[in-house]
């Protein structure tokens, strides 16, 4: 440049920038990643943060987080350097949520050490590492023609040199990873990685705060002050924070100078990230940004600099290995057009100002340096927003390729206002760069996370209609007593992955290798009081207390989690696979009897596609235990008619009762009872709640019961709508054949209208649409028993019935079931 003519971008700015190998600033990647997050599946999606079982609170995980190595754990917090450094708007107020975590790691990728007293990094001011401060920055470089990472010399890049000595540089996507080679066909985790924060730590930290165990098995180490629930809250908040490193680090693939071996820390070298980052800045901080100066005239005019855009979006890229985000042809063969990765895309498509036109460099191939090779476009003084007051502006206009969309872009690639060949890169000609690698920044970050989770759980009832059942006269103690056992069906829904820009589709199956793992997450029931179910939330319907309010005062405050025994999968499971698998899980620790908010999860870890340790889970809003109690009343009469009580020559002579909640269950019954006046019988289950195709079927014993189901709830709040019955004990056609009743009990306050349960005209008693309700109880199953002694005139034909309430209320002892099928 003359001296007679400087462009200065980004003015003050410059001051914040600490070392030579920082990539964009620290609001442009907060900018990045936020919007990255809005677009992916995890952020836009119902059921991306919903399948992992978690919400999007305003507090998902509290303030801590954890540091940790294969041998050590500590704990590290929020602050509010990070805070600072993050989009303004609701992320501001809301910078725990779980996109305020990815961000918190996007932002903290650039920490870095103290190794001269001129330069200074706030954020180990802030919270300092606990193994001890490195300069993270110095990882975050990836030539992928030459497979290098930064390799300045003292002579060539001082600076870069102290901070980020040759030996200790490791090249982004292993940095990334947390892997020796990133683009190995299988690649291998380091031991005892430097880095904490890697996609292979994000892992770990993901099965930790799913099963609250760590690889090989054993219990996830966390301090003893600390609440198991506490626990998986820090290792989620891990999980998300790693991730956000590793889309720092992708993202750093858009700015140019880190796909090659640039140090870029004074002078006209860092004034890109610089001008990026000045215009992220948020509206609020009255920063001068930037300035163009005639040092022949000493006139200075303030440049305006509008507000950094990330759009028009760029497709979200799809790829098979997260090394690809960086470079799908690594080596050699990236200098042709084929690399579709983010790194490929920079390195080959913009000039840098140390690599620049008519410039020398062995090492690079792409773009043409010389400036014969491009067109020629002269802007008169003026007529641009970069050109100087007086002169024009030389520009050289070239294509930069996109491998995947096979499309061109013409971008200002090089600028000389004095028309002397001495050339170099303007604020327009950053801002043609901006337009076309921000928004690619936003995407790959995009496919970063989406690519994360892609493993996607489907979760179904067993042939047997329930998930778990048991004999409640065995299982009825509060907190002791509970479900040892459940089953399921499970099904892979990850899609396989057809890579962008072509290439063969990579097929993401579940390996029977891999571990597999069903995991009951719940609250307590405080108010649960076993036999008579009197903690029950229709009981407690009093005192001017809305059902919601009881609720809260019923629902323990600790969400805990039970995780079953492994099982192995029968068979490799691919996503084209028809019909999902049956699998049965053991739990040591039960799953309690008295729980609300029940979900149930399968946590899959193990090979996927081409990733080696992918952990998948699939979360379901399961019912909580629905009782069903089966009893038998009989009528006698006396001088004042048909009296309902229960006859005492019924003792000794049993009737016997199978039940099935699913017409197609095999075995065919899934209970069976056998009981007599004196005596009923009660299971409880865990079923899905909606529509339940369900029978129950009654085999007398010398006589002819016709039977029904009935939701109750006490005293004002009792539900009897009973169908007219004929001599046979079947329903009058035309009569009122609808007896409403609750769903298999909700796993959520979600209160929704009640459907009906409807009496058909064969033996059995189907429920065939079953709907979500918010009263918490079972529904049970009593006989009608026909006397002589009553008229045929009654209502029910010469068939009487008597409903006990509660058991609490009937003189009926509690018998076991004969047999469980299960």
């Amino acid at each position: 440049m003359s001296a007679r003519i400087r462009v200065l971008t980004a003015g003050l700015i410059l001051s914040y920038s600490p070392t030579n190998s920082m990539a964009f600033g620290l609001f442009t990647h907060g900018l990045i990643t936020d919007r990255a997050y809005q677009l992916s599946a995890l952020g836009s999606s119902p059921n991306g943060l919903t399948k992992l079982g978690l919400q999007d609170l305003d507090n998902a995980f509290g303030d801590t987080y954890y540091d940790f190595t294969s041998g050590s754990t500590t704990t590290r917090s929020v602050n509010n350097y990070e805070r600072s450094l993050m989009p303004k708007g609701d992320i501001d107020n809301n910078y725990r949520r779980i996109r305020g975590w990815i961000l918190r790691g996007a932002i903290r990728e650039d920490d870095g050490a103290l190794p001269l007293l001129t330069f200074s990094t706030q954020p180990y001011f802030a919270d300092p590492d606990p193994f001890g401060n490195i300069n993270r920055f110095c990882n975050h470089f990836f030539d992928p023609v030459n497979l290098r990472p930064l390799t300045s010399t003292f002579l060539s890049d001082p600076g870069a040199y102290v901070f980020c000595p040759n030996s200790q540089n490791l090249m982004a996507p292993n940095w990334a990873l947390g892997s020796a080679d990133a683009f190995a066909a299988t690649p291998q985790e380091i031991d005892n990685f430097r880095n904490h924060y890697s996609i292979f730590s994000a892992r770990e930290s993901m099965w930790r705060a799913l099963t609250l165990t760590q690889k090989g098995g054993s219990r996830a180490p966390k301090a003893a002050s600390e609440s198991d629930e506490d626990s998986r809250k820090y290792y989620w908040a891990t999980t998300f924070r790693a991730l956000g490193d590793a889309l720092h680090l992708n993202q750093d693939m858009a700015q140019p100078q880190h796909t090659r071996n640039e140090g870029h820390g004074t002078g006209h070298a860092a004034i890109f990230e610089s001008y990026l980052d000045a215009r992220a800045f948020p509206d609020d901080i009255n920063i001068v940004t930037g300035f163009e100066i005639d040092a022949e005239k000493l006139s200075v005019r303030q440049l305006k600099n509008a507000p950094l855009s990330l759009t028009p979006d760029y497709a979200i890229p799809k790829f098979a290995r997260y090394a690809d985000y960086w470079s799908t042809a690594p080596g050699s063969a990236s200098v042709t057009a084929a690399g579709k990765g983010l790194a490929d895309y920079s390195s080959r498509g913009f000039l840098t100002p140390a690599k620049n036109v008519n410039t020398s460099a062995n090492d690079m191939v792409l773009p043409n340096r010389s400036s014969s090779s491009y067109a020629r476009d002269y802007v008169v003084a003026g007529s641009d927003p970069c050109s100087p007051q007086q002169g024009g502006v030389y520009y050289l206009l070239g294509d930069v390729r996109d491998s995947i969309t096979g499309s061109a872009d013409t971008i200002r690639m090089a600028s000389d206002s004095l028309l002397n060949g001495q050339y170099t890169i303007n604020r327009c000609g950053f801002d043609d760069r901006a337009k076309l690698l921000l928004p690619r920044a936003v995407a790959y970050s995009a496919g970063l996370i989406d690519y994360f989770f892609r493993g996607e759980l489907e979760i179904s009832l067993p042939d047997e209609g329930v998930y778990a059942v048991v004999d409640y006269s065995k299982e009825s103690k509060k907190d002791t007593g509970g479900f040892n056992k459940v089953k399921l069906k499970l099904k892979n829904k990850t899609p396989d992955i057809s890579p962008s820009g072509g290439g063969a589709t990579v097929a993401q199956t579940l390996e029977p290798s891999g571990t597999v793992v069903a995991v009951a997450k719940f609250r307590r029931n405080k108010c649960y009081s076993e036999y008579d179910l009197q903690g029950e939330i229709p009981v407690l319907i009093k005192n001017g207390k809305t059902v919601q309010q009881i609720y809260d005062d019923c629902r323990a405050a600790a969400e805990e989690i039970v995780v079953s025994d492994p099982v192995t999968l029968p068979s490799s499971l691919k996503y084209s696979d028809a019909d999902p698998v049956p699998l049965t899980f053991d739990f040591k620790d039960r799953i309690p009897i008295n729980v609300i908010d029940l979900y149930l999860q399968v946590v899959y870890r193990g090979k996927l596609g081409e990733e080696p340790d992918a952990v998948v889970v699939g979360t379901k809003d399961v019912s909580e235990p629905t009782f069903i109690k089966i009893s038998e009343y009989r009528a006698v009469y006396d001088s004042g008619g048909c009296k309902f009580v229960n006859h005492p020559e019924s003792a000794g002579s049993s009737t016997a009762f199978n039940i099935k909640l699913n017409t197609s269950a095999s075995p065919t019954f899934l209970v069976e009872a056998e009981v007599n006046g004196l005596q009923y019988s009660m299971f409880a289950v865990i079923a899905d709640y909606g529509d339940i195709p369900s029978a129950a079927k009654a085999v007398p014993n010398g006589y002819d019961p016709a039977i029904t189901l009935l939701y109750f709830v006490p005293q004002t709040y009792r539900i009897n709508i009973d169908p007219e019955l004929n001599t046979e004990g079947q329903p009058v056609p035309g009569s009122n054949t609808q007896v409403v009743v609750p769903a298999f009990r909700r796993s959520q306050f979600n209160p929704t209208g009640p459907n009906s349960l409807k009496l058909d005209s064969g033996p059995d008693i189907e429920i065939d649409n079953v709907g979500g309700m918010f009263i918490d109880t079972g529904f049970f199953i009593d006989t009608y028993q026909k006397d002589s002694q009553c008229p045929d005139s009654q209502r029910y034909g010469g068939y009487t019935k008597v409903h006990a309430p509660y058991p609490k209320y009937s003189p009926l002892v509690p018998k076991a079931l004969k047999k469980v099928t299960f």
